[in-house]
Parts: structure tokens; C-alpha cells; sequence
């Protein structure tokens, strides 16, 4: 074996120096190579990417107690005192990172437009890789994962917070959607969004609660010469749930009026107003809490009632400098049947500043404060100052 060993080192080093002499005169057959695609794959792009995002660096400190390593919503402040003054804490991280890839491409149909972005802000996994948005449109149509039509996004104010206002509404989820514009004022839009339920039903015990009808949201907006625009928005929903007699189901309807008001180029106010019933889950603070409908003893599913929204100045000092003041409130209509500590309402307010020294870097700070009321009137209260670089390519 150790007369062995010298003599494949020996054939080994023979046959690389033969390989590199004669690297010009070997040629792989394409045609020969073994390629094997899935039916719903594509063997090669078809067009142009580009990628877009950011690094965002964001750390805060929470003054009285608030879970959440990412947005500050209300709903999750501690009522109990205790709990409340012992949750006080510093966190730093870049999880609200987002990476964005767009494609666009002129077809004998239309053009056609694709959009998917990540970050790695995953409520279940850390630094699990989140769905933010995956859509396609075509013509006057979007069809994917991406805003509600119920979301108006041009009225949502510059925050560091990463879930912005948690009184309005920023919801992302399936959807077919059309929408147009005409006249260069006015925007009609409708559509057909994903389902989803928010509700706990203990006769449900089987998990068998599937909803079996869209959500169906319109909107209509005016856009005016100084960029002001006024948009207001409708959502139906038809909630279905497992009872005694058998399926059965409650409707839900929203009414959302929202804006961006400049009365200088500087000077600017954004606001949303929302009012509704089963409509929670649309709501930032509220989505998935279960709070779309409350049961009886009897089986039967009651909607909730849900108002609230909020109201910012924004103002641009300059072309570096900017910042806003915020308030919102949220409150619920509490079912009789509701435990006592249940989730009643909440008030925020925020104040920040942003500084852009250069187009691919701003910096922003940002100070937070909060409460939660709860149905027998106990109040938890919380405030945090944050602070952000974010890094965009």
C-alpha cells in the first residue's frame, strides 16, 4: 500500500498537467447534457431583473414593557403593573431588511409586470425569510399576494416604526384586482382578497370553519393637481362558522375614509378613518387576534364593531431633514360575553425626525407611547424610543 500511494499521486498529477495543456482542444457537446425541467418551471429567464431594497438597522428601548421585537402595537401592552414595569428592555437587529425583484416585459397581450419582495421579519421563525409581496399584472389587472385594495398606501405617514400607524390599515394578502384611472383624476378599483378567518369558535373543534366566499373590497379615489388625493374605501364579507343547527354565517362590512393633504409642498397631513363590523383583521393592531367575531353560549357567532384611525403632520424642512407627529385610537365594542380582560381600545402617538444626508441613506429616531384598555377598564401603558439606519441599493 505505501508503494501504491506514490504511484496514483504520480498518474493523478500526470493526467491534470496533460488536462491543462490541452484545455483548447476539449470541447463538451451541449446537445449531449442531460436537462430536465418541471412542467411549470421555466429552462431560462425570459427577461430582465431588477433588484431593489434595503439594509435597515433598527434598535429601541422599551420603557414599559412591550413583547414585540418588531412593530409597537398596542394590543400586545401588559396590563397587569407587575408584568408591565418588568418588561422593560433594548433590542438591536436588521430583520426589517427587504429585498425586492422586479420584472417588466412588452408581450402581444400587454405588457406585464411581476413583483416579489422578502424580509426577514417572520412573527413565527427568526430571520425566517417572510412573504412581503408576490403579484403579476397584466392590463388593468393584479393578480397575487400584495396590499389590500382596502390599504391606501399613500396615506400612510413616514414612521420608523415598521407597522407605521397601528390604528390604520396596512394588510397584505391574495387578491384579483382591477383597477384604472380616469381622467387623470379619478381611480376606480375592485376586488376579490383572500378570506381569512380571525375568530375562535370552540364548536369549531375540528378546525372545519373554511370560508367559502371572497372578501370583496371597492374603492374610489380623487386625485387632485397639488397631489392631494381622497380616497374611500368599502369591504363586504360573509364570515361562515360551524354551529348546533349546522353551517351557518354573519356578514361584515367596513367603510374606510383616507388622504394625503398638502397644503404646502412642505407641509402635509395624512389621515385614515375606519368603522366597521367583522372587520378587525383588516386593522393593524387587531389583525390576527381573533377579534372579527365573539361566540354566545348558544353557538351563535356575534361580529364585533371596530372604529377608529389616525391623523399625522408630516413636514419637510428641506431636502435632508423631515419629521411628523402622530395620534391614533382604536376602539371595540365589547360583546357581554367577552371576558373581562379582553382587548377594549387603545391611543398612540409618535414623534420623529428623519435625516437623508445622501439618496441611499437615511437615518431616522422616533419616540412612541402608547396604551391599552382593557373591557373592565384596566389600563397598561408603554413607551419606546427607537432609532434606524437604513442602507437602500
Amino acid at each position: 500500500m505505501k508503494i501504491l500511494t506514490p504511484v496514483i499521486s504520480m498518474l493523478v498529477l500526470t493526467v491534470s498537467v496533460f488536462a491543462q495543456e490541452h484545455t483548447d482542444s476539449i470541447a463538451t457537446d451541449t446537445t449531449q447534457l442531460i436537462q430536465e425541467v418541471h412542467p411549470q418551471d421555466m429552462a431560462a429567464s425570459k427577461l430582465e431583473m431588477n433588484w431593489r431594497g434595503y439594509v435597515k438597522f433598527n434598535t429601541f428601548y422599551n420603557y414599559n414593557g412591550m413583547r414585540s421585537t418588531e412593530g409597537f402595537l398596542p394590543y400586545e401592552i401588559p396590563v397587569d403593573p407587575i408584568l408591565n414595569k418588568n418588561l422593560n428592555g433594548l433590542y438591536a437587529g436588521a430583520r426589517q431588511s427587504r429585498l425586492g425583484m422586479e420584472t417588466k416585459v412588452d408581450t402581444k397581450i400587454g405588457r406585464i409586470r411581476t413583483y416579489l419582495e422578502m424580509d426577514f421579519a417572520s412573527p413565527e421563525t427568526p430571520y425566517a425569510l417572510r412573504l412581503r409581496h408576490a403579484y403579476g399584472q397584466i392590463g388593468f389587472f393584479t393578480l397575487g399576494h400584495t396590499w389590500s385594495t382596502f390599504t391606501d398606501v399613500s396615506s400612510i405617514p413616514r414612521t420608523v416604526d415598521l407597522e407605521g400607524p397601528p390604528s390604520g390599515v396596512s394588510v397584505r394578502h391574495g387578491l384579483i384586482r382591477y383597477e384604472k384611472r380616469f381622467a387623470d383624476q379619478l381611480d376606480l378599483g375592485i376586488s376579490l382578497e383572500n378570506p381569512l378567518k380571525d375568530f375562535y369558535n370552540p364548536l369549531d373543534s375540528l378546525d372545519v370553519d373554511f370560508q367559502q366566499s371572497f372578501d370583496i373590497v371597492g374603492k374610489f379615489r380623487l386625485n387632485f393637481e397639488n397631489k392631494t388625493h381622497f380616497q374611500f374605501s368599502l369591504l363586504f364579507r360573509r364570515l361562515f362558522f360551524t354551529s348546533p343547527e349546522g353551517a351557518r354565517e354573519i356578514n361584515g362590512i367596513g367603510f374606510q375614509f383616507s388622504g394625503r393633504f398638502y397644503f404646502t409642498e412642505d407641509d402635509q397631513v395624512t389621515t385614515q378613518l375606519i368603522v366597521g363590523k367583522g372587520i378587525s383583521r383588516y386593522i393593524t393592531t387587531l389583525t390576527e387576534r381573533g377579534l372579527d367575531a365573539y361566540p354566545d353560549p348558544f353557538g351563535n357567532m356575534n361580529a364585533l364593531e371596530s372604529y377608529g384611525g389616525f391623523v399625522a403632520y408630516e413636514r419637510f424642512w428641506n431636502e435632508k431633514w423631515s419629521s411628523a407627529l402622530l395620534g391614533g385610537y382604536i376602539s371595540m365594542v365589547n360583546s357581554s360575553y367577552q371576558p373581562l380582560d379582553a382587548y377594549k381600545s387603545s391611543l398612540y402617538g409618535s414623534v420623529n425626525a428623519f435625516w437623508q444626508p445622501i439618496e441611499m441613506l437615511r437615518l431616522g429616531s422616533e419616540l412612541t407611547f402608547g396604551n391599552r384598555k382593557n373591557k373592565d377598564g384596566e389600563i397598561g401603558n408603554a413607551i419606546r424610543f427607537q432609532l434606524a439606519a437604513i442602507f437602500y441599493f
